[in-house]
C-alpha cells in the first residue's frame, strides 16, 4: 500500500522549533517587550489629541419670492452657486482664509510645560497676549513665559545663538527690537502661578493661513448641494471659532457681488430720472410762460391730432436713441472689460430682446467662473484655459450681433425722423401760438412717460436689493463631534506586540545564525556524519576516577549507550581483535579528553584492556584528570628517550594510559615519526580497545595526521560551542582527507524544558585547557587552574 505523504506547509516539528527559538531566548523578550511597552507608554503620552469640527452650508438656499428671483434674472443676478466643485475651491483659497484669519486673534499659543508632555491652551489662561511683531525671527520661537508677581512677568527665548532674557509689567504696552506686547492678567492669586511653567509661541498669519488649509477637508453630500466642512485641531474651541468665521465670510463673498450689480443699475437709472425731471421742469416753466403771454387755454382737435402723432413718434425717437445709447454702453463694457470690474451695465431698456439678454447673462455667469476659477486653479491651467476660450467666442458673438441691432436701430431712428419732419410740416400749417402751445406739451408728455418708465424701473430695482439674501446658508453651526488619533492605549498595545515580533525575529534569527546545537536531534538533522549519542552535563566530582562507573545513573548509563552505538559503528571492522579510536574536537574545551577516558573506562568494564594514549603533546591533560605522573610518556617514547612499557601505567582494572610526557619542542614533527606506528602495533598485540586524545582539531593538524593511521576518528562537539558552522567545518574536512570512519558525540546536553536527554537528570564535565584562545577545556576549571 503506497504511503501518504505530509502535505502539510507547517509540520509540527517545525512549531517545536518555533517554541524552542522563543524559549531559548525568553531573555530577549523579558527585556525587550517591556522596553517596548515603556517607550509605547512615552510615545502615546506624548501625543497631541485633535479633534474633529464639522459645519453644514447650504450653497442655494432658494429664500426668495418668485418674483424677486425674476427681478433679480433681469438685472443680472445669476445662479453662480451651482458648481459645487469651484465652491470647494473657494473655501480652501488663500485670499479666502486670510480674510478668516485676519478677523480672529490667532497671532499667539499658549501651552504649558508639563514634565512629560506640553498641552496647548486656549483661552483657559489666566493671561491674554496682544503682539506686534517688529522682528520676524522670533516668529515661531518658543518663549519661556513666567509669572513673577501680579505686576511683572518674564520671557526667556533666544534667537540665532543670542539668548534674551526680558521682564514686563501687566497690563501695559512693552516695546523692544522684536515686539510690542501688552499682557493682561485675569487672576489674582499670582503667587500660585509663579510656579507653572508656560510657553508662548507668536505666529504670523501664513502660518495660520497654511495650518488651516491644510486640516480642512470639504465634502459633498451626493445629489444635493450641501457641504460638509471638516477641520482638525487640537482645541476644539478654536476649530469652531474659525469654520464659523469662515461661514460669514464666505457668505459675505457670495452676497459682494450682488450689490455690486444692483448698485450699478440702481445709480445709472437715478441719472437717467434726475436727467428726465430737468428736461420737464423746463418744459413746464416754457409752457407756462407763454400761456401767460399769449393767453392760449387749448388747441382744436385737428392741431391736437397733428401733435398727438407727432408726439408718438418723437417719444419713439427718443427711446430708440436710449436703447441706442444702453447697446453702446454695452459694446464699451465688452471691449474694455478687465478681471477686478466684471459687473455688465443695466439692460432695462432690451427686455424685449430675450436673445440678448439671455447671451448677456450667460456671459457674466461665465466671468463669475472664471473669477472663482483664479483663486483655485494656476495660470495655464487647462480649466482655466477653457473658460478664457469660451469667453471670447462669447465677446466676439455678442460684439457682432449688437452690432448688427444697432445697425438695424439707426434705420428705425431714421424712418422716426422722417415722420416726426412730415408731421412738424402739418403743424407748421396750425397758427404759431397754437402751434407753439402743442410742441411745448407734446414735449412734456414725452418726457412724463419717459418719466414714469425709470421710476417703475427703479422700483424694481429698490424690490430686487431688499430680496438679496445670501444664497448660501448655515445649516449646522459648527460643533465637534469627536477625537482623531491622539491618546490610545491601542498604542501600548501595538508596542507590546511590536517588541514580541522584534524579540521573535531577533530569536529566529539566532536560531538560524548563531544558536548553539543543545540536542542530540538537532545535531541529526543538521548533518549526515553519524552520530554515536551524547553526555549530559556532569560536573560534581573531583576526579574523573570518582564517576562510579558500574553504578546505574543517568550519566553511566549514557555511556553505556555511547558504547553500544560505537560497537554498530565496528560492525563493518575486519579484524575483530583490535579497535583503535581518534578522540578530538574543533575547539579546546569541548571534554574530548573527558569523552575519551570514560569511554575508556566504560568499555574497560565490559571486560575489554583499553588503552588511553594522550597524544595532546602541546597541552596534555590525561595525567591532569587523572593525578597521574607525567615525567616520562608519549613524546619521550616518540623521541626514543623511553619505551612504551615503562610509560605503560595501569588506572584500574582493564584500563591502562601513556600520558603524554614532558612538552616537547616539536610536539608536531614527534606525531609524524615512525614511532606512532610502533605504538600502535604495541596497542594490537596487548590490548583490546585503543583510545588517543589529540588536540583540538581547529587549531592543530595532528589529529588529521593520526586520523589516516587510526580506524575511526570521534569528534566531540560540546553544547556551549556547537553550531552550524562547526559542522560545515567537520563535513569540508571529511570529504577532504583521508579520515576512514567518523562519528560525532555531543557532550554537555543541559535540561530541556521539553524533554531530556537520558533521561530526567543532565551531567557533564571538562576542564580549563588554554592554548591562549579564550576557551574553557569542557565545563567547569581544573584543580591546577
Amino acid at each position: 500500500m503506497q504511503q501518504n505523504k505530509n502535505t502539510n506547509i507547517i509540520s509540527s516539528s517545525d512549531v517545536m522549533w518555533l517554541i524552542n527559538a522563543i524559549l531559548k531566548n525568553w531573555y530577549l523578550y523579558l527585556i525587550l517587550i517591556p522596553v517596548f511597552l515603556v517607550s509605547g507608554y512615552i510615545y502615546n503620552h506624548k501625543q497631541k489629541l485633535y479633534y474633529q469640527t464639522k459645519i453644514e452650508i447650504l450653497l442655494k438656499s432658494n429664500d426668495v419670492y418668485d418674483y424677486q428671483e425674476s427681478l433679480q434674472s433681469s438685472l443680472g443676478f445669476y445662479n453662480y452657486y451651482g458648481d459645487i466643485s469651484n465652491q470647494k475651491r473657494i473655501f480652501g483659497s488663500y485670499d479666502l482664509m486670510r480674510n478668516v484669519v485676519r478677523k480672529i486673534d490667532l497671532s499667539c499659543s499658549y501651552y504649558i510645560v508639563g514634565r512629560l508632555n506640553t498641552k496647548e491652551f486656549f483661552n483657559e489662561l489666566p493671561f491674554k497676549i496682544k503682539v506686534n511683531i517688529l522682528n520676524p525671527n522670533i516668529l515661531e520661537t518658543p518663549i519661556k513665559f513666567k509669572i513673577i508677581n501680579e505686576e511683572k512677568y518674564s520671557l526667556n527665548y533666544s534667537i540665532g545663538e543670542v539668548l534674551y532674557e526680558e521682564e514686563h509689567y501687566f497690563d501695559s504696552i512693552q516695546t523692544n527690537n522684536n515686539y510690542s506686547i501688552e499682557t493682561k492678567l485675569f487672576s489674582k492669586s499670582a503667587s500660585n502661578l509663579s510656579e507653572i511653567h508656560y510657553e508662548i509661541v507668536f505666529h504670523d498669519e501664513n502660518y495660520w493661513i497654511n495650518h488651516v488649509v491644510s486640516n480642512l477637508n470639504i465634502e459633498n453630500i451626493e445629489f444635493t448641494s450641501l457641504l460638509v466642512v471638516n477641520l482638525l485641531d487640537e482645541i476644539p474651541e478654536r476649530s469652531r471659532m474659525i469654520l464659523d468665521t469662515l461661514a460669514d465670510v464666505y457668505i459675505d463673498y457670495t452676497l459682494e457681488n450682488q450689490f455690486r450689480v444692483n448698485e450699478n443699475t440702481m445709480s445709472y437709472i437715478n441719472i437717467q430720472i434726475e436727467n428726465v425731471v430737468n428736461v420737464i421742469d423746463s418744459i413746464q416753466y416754457e409752457l407756462q410762460n407763454m400761456r401767460d403771454k399769449k393767453g392760449i387755454l387749448d388747441v382744436d382737435k385737428e392741431s391736437e391730432k397733428y401733435f398727438q402723432s407727432l408726439m408718438v413718434h418723437q417719444s419713439n425717437e427718443r427711446k430708440l436713441k436710449l436703447k441706442l445709447k444702453s447697446l453702446e454702453n454695452l459694446i464699451d463694457y465688452l471691449t474694455k472689460l478687465k478681471d477686478e470690474n466684471i459687473s455688465p451695465p443695466s439692460l432695462y431698456i432690451m427686455d424685449e430682446d430675450d436673445y440678448l439678454r439671455n447671451s448677456i447673462n450667460e456671459f457674466y455667469k461665465n466671468q463669475l467662473k472664471k473669477l472663482e476659477m483664479n483663486h483655485g486653479f494656476k495660470k495655464g491651467h487647462q480649466d482655466l484655459n477653457k473658460i478664457n476660450e469660451k469667453i471670447i467666442n462669447q465677446r466676439r458673438d455678442l460684439l457682432i450681433y449688437i452690432q448688427n441691432t444697432i445697425s438695424a436701430m439707426r434705420s428705425e431712428i431714421k424712418i422716426e425722423k422722417e415722420e416726426v419732419l412730415y408731421f412738424e410740416s402739418l403743424v407748421k400749417k396750425i397758427p404759431m401760438s397754437e402751434r407753439d402751445l402743442a410742441s411745448y406739451q407734446r414735449k412734456l408728455q414725452v418726457n412724463e412717460k419717459l418719466y414714469e418708465f425709470l421710476l417703475e424701473k427703479r422700483a424694481n430695482t429698490s424690490i430686487a436689493k431688499s430680496g438679496i439674501v445670501p444664497q448660501t446658508k448655515v445649516i449646522e453651526k459648527a460643533r465637534t463631534i469627536g477625537q482623531i488619533g491622539g491618546k490610545k492605549n491601542q498604542i501600548i498595545i501595538i508596542f507590546g506586540l511590536l517588541g514580541f515580533g522584534v524579540s521573535l525575529l531577533i530569536s529566529i534569527f539566532i536560531r538560524l545564525f548563531f544558536e548553539k546545537i543543545q540536542q542530540v536531534n538537532e545535531l541529526v538533522e543538521l548533518t549526515q556524519i553519524p552520530i554515536l549519542g551524547g553526555l549530559p552535563l556532569h560536573d560534581k566530582f573531583d576526579s574523573l576516577l570518582d564517576i562510579k562507573i558500574k553504578s546505574k545513573n543517568n550519566f553511566v548509563e549514557s555511556l553505556r549507550s555511547l558504547r553500544t552505538s560505537t560497537n554498530f559503528l565496528l560492525n563493518n571492522e575486519t579484524n575483530s581483535n583490535f579497535k583503535s579510536f581518534l578522540v578530538t574536537s574543533i575547539h579546546p574545551g569541548e571534554g574530548k579528553t573527558f569523552t575519551s577516558v570514560n569511554l575508556a573506562r566504560i568499555f574497560a568494564s565490559s571486560g575489554k584492556k583499553v588503552l588511553v594514549v594522550d597524544f595532546d603533546m602541546h597541552k596534555p591533560k590525561v595525567h591532569k584528570v587523572l593525578n597521574i605522573s607525567n615525567e616520562i610518556g608519549n613524546s619521550t617514547n616518540l623521541s626514543n628517550k623511553s619505551k612504551i612499557k615503562d610509560s605503560l601505567m595501569k588506572i584500574e582494572n582493564n584500563f591502562y594510559v601513556v600520558p603524554s610526557g614532558p612538552i616537547p619542542p616539536n610536539p608536531s614533527e614527534l606525531v609524524l615519526s615512525e614511532k606512532v606506528k610502533e605504538l600502535i602495533e604495541f596497542a594490537s598485540e596487548n590490548f583490546d580497545y585503543m583510545f588517543v586524545d589529540t588536540p583540538p582539531l581547529g587549531y592543530i593538524s595532528d589529529a588529521l595526521v593520526l586520523s589516516s593511521i587510526i580506524n575511526h576518528s570521534i569528534f566531540v562537539m560540546n553544547t556551549k560551542v556547537a553550531n552550524k558552522k562547526g559542522l560545515k567545518f567537520l563535513d569540508d574536512m571529511i570529504s577532504n582527507s583521508k579520515i576512514k570512519s567518523n562519528a560525532i558525540i555531543l557532550n554537555g546536553i543541559r535540561k530541556s524544558r521539553f524533554k531530556y536527554y537520558y533521561g530526567k537528570y543532565g551531567y557533564g564535565y571538562g576542564y580549563g585547557y588554554g592554548y591562549g584562545y579564550g576557551y574553557g577545556y569542557g565545563y567547569g576549571q581544573s584543580k591546577d587552574d
